[in-house]
Formats: structure tokens, C-alpha cells, sequence
């Protein structure tokens, strides 16, 4: 575990050089992504943002079609409260949540262009392609990565 806290600490330094300053811990749910992250918070005197909790009291009093064109600018919003240069993200669900026809990759690298995110990510690290949730699944998303920074919880 202090193994991945100091790759997170370490990343979230190296992402300060890239054009999108995300570094994501990814792993399966129960790889210790949330345990790392509140050690790396306490590091950096830093809080975490528990995004579906937060986004879902933002979103609650919108209809449903200004969820989905607010988000973004709602978790933007979220991310500007804090005034820690690198801000910590668990708890990500629901920008993958298929009712708001979010790209949950995009959004996190277009919020983290002057900022530098760590988020937890609830999939797999697979050399350059990052997923989430299993094949089939509504939520199943596969991207191919580059320029941002992986942590895979399971090589441990």
C-alpha cells in the first residue's frame, strides 16, 4: 500500500508538466484506491471530494436535461472550491452513470488542464487502454490512453 501512495505522490508532481494534469488510480473495487488516496489527502493536507455524493445533491433540483449539459460545469465548480493545487477525487460513479451521456475520460482531462486531479477509477489498467465496469454492462466503458498518468492498484 505505501508503495502505490508514493507512486500517487509522485504522479500527481510529474503531472504538473503535462497539458492534462490527471493521474488516475485504477482498480477494482476493494484494490485499496480509496485507502491510498486518504493517505495521500493527509500527505498533502488536502480533503477528497466524494464526487457522487456532491454531484447528486448538485444535480438533485435539475431536470434531467440540464443534468446532462451542467455536469461538467458542476463538478468544475466543485474542483474550484478547493484551493490545494492537486485535488483528490473517489468515488466517481457517477459520471459514468449511461442517463448522463457523459464522457467521464474527457471530462476529467478537460477539468484537469490547470489543475492537477488524482481519481480513483473503479476498472483495469491494460498497457494503454484503461476500463470500466465489465463488457456487456451499461456503464462498460474502454478507452485508449495517452498523456495521462495510470496507477493500477492491482500491481501492488
Amino acid at each position: 500500500m505505501a508503495d502505490i501512495v508514493e507512486q500517487i505522490l509522485r504522479a500527481s508532481q510529474d503531472a504538473a508538466d503535462l497539458y492534462h494534469r490527471l493521474v488516475i488510480v485504477a482498480g477494482p473495487s476493494g484494490s485499496g484506491k480509496t485507502v491510498s488516496v486518504q493517505k495521500v489527502a493527509d500527505h498533502l493536507n488536502t480533503s477528497i471530494i466524494n464526487v457522487n455524493l456532491r454531484l447528486s445533491e448538485s444535480l438533485l433540483d435539475l431536470p434531467h436535461q440540464e443534468r446532462i449539459i451542467n455536469i461538467g460545469r458542476l463538478l468544475g465548480d466543485l474542483i474550484a472550491d478547493f484551493e490545494n493545487d492537486v485535488v483528490i477525487l473517489d468515488n466517481t460513479e457517477i459520471l459514468f452513470e449511461a442517463d448522463l451521456k457523459q464522457n467521464p475520460l474527457v471530462l476529467l482531462q478537460n477539468l484537469s488542464r490547470n489543475r492537477t486531479i488524482v481519481t480513483t477509477w473503479s476498472g483495469a489498467v491494460d498497457k494503454d487502454s484503461l476500463t470500466y465496469a465489465v463488457p456487456g454492462h451499461k456503464e462498460y466503458r474502454k478507452y485508449k490512453v495517452k498523456d495521462i498518468i495510470l496507477i493500477n492498484t492491482e500491481d501492488k
